[in-house]
């Protein structure tokens, strides 16, 4: 007679409680470009292939699951060689999601123009180039500014003269800097004197926030010349930012700078601890007698 799954299970257990061991290495977190990139075309996901499910261990183990129900290859217009994509779609959702480019590399932290014509965006090629594409008309993408330094989260001025950005190439953090634009010759001007990340324009243009680290900075531009006054602290707090030219935004802002999102952290996070039990055997057979 052949022995069920059930019945192998409850061989395997002694009044209800099963006991395993296994190696710490399938404790390990599935590296990011397994589980992020292309989603479900990995050997990881058996799934693909048809051998079980992905969510199988969780079902069984009683874990929480937290994942999406589609891979994003799946999705129409996605690119085939990208894990990484721009894609535009109707805001009311009649139309599926177009992808905005279908080249080879990926493409990160697009910002559109305020007049809507314009999207500027970092490319990995490796490192950070940044590039801008009109969204009508000819949507051909065009290299903005490289310098061999990681490029990231630029974001156009409402007038269209300026680019904001940040830059590593200092090599001792990020800072943020604003371009002259359509010509990256013309001018350029560090507007970060420590370091900062993730610039984007309030008050028409009149003024430049970005984070430094918790807090939230903010300094004047005067768009005529690209001159900057000295950054002022607007407040600070737990909240995490994201100066990696490959992360998304922390935070976003009202155009006319007085209202801000963003992610808080709990002001006191619970300490770790490891509990060890000893001799936790005859605790057991006293509270689960045989």
């Amino acid at each position: 007679m052949r022995t069920s799954r059930r019945d192998f299970v409850n061989l395997l257990m002694w009044n209800g409680i099963a006991l395993s061991v296994s190696r710490l290495a399938f404790a390990e977190a599935i590296p990011f470009a397994a589980r992020e990139t292309l989603p479900g075309q990995k050997s990881w996901n058996p799934a693909a292939t048809g051998a079980g499910r992905i969510d199988g261990t969780v079902k069984v183990t009683g874990a929480k699951l937290y994942a999406g129900d589609f891979r994003a290859a799946d999705m129409p217009g996605w690119p085939v060689k990208t894990s990484h994509a721009m894609l535009i779609r109707a805001a009311d959702a009649t139309q599926p999601a177009e992808a905005l480019l279908s080249a080879s590399h990926d493409h990160y932290n697009a910002s559109v123009s305020r007049d809507g014509k314009l999207v500027a965006f970092s490319v990995a090629v490796p490192g950070g180039e940044i590039w801008t594409m009109p969204l009508q008309g000819a949507t051909t993408a065009m290299q903005y500014f490289a310098n061999g330094f990681n490029l990231g989260h630029p974001s156009l001025s409402p007038d269209g003269r300026w680019m904001a950005y940040d830059s590593d190439e200092s090599g001792q953090g990020v800072d943020v800097f604003i371009q002259s634009f359509p010509d990256p010759k013309v001018r350029r001007v560090k507007v970060s004197p420590a370091h900062g990340s993730e610039p984007l324009w309030t008050q028409g243009g009149r003024e430049l926030v970005y984070r430094e680290g918790d807090k939230m900075m903010a300094v004047s531009i005067d768009l005529a010349t690209g001159t900057s006054g000295p950054p002022q602290v607007l407040f600070s707090g737990t909240y995490p930012d994201n100066p990696g030219w490959t992360r998304p935004r922390s935070y976003d802002v009202t155009p006319d700078g007085q209202r801000f999102l963003l992610t808080k952290l709990p002001g006191q996070r619970p300490q770790p601890r490891i509990m060890v039990v000893l001799n936790w055997f005859d605790e057991l057979r006293a509270r689960v007698p045989r």
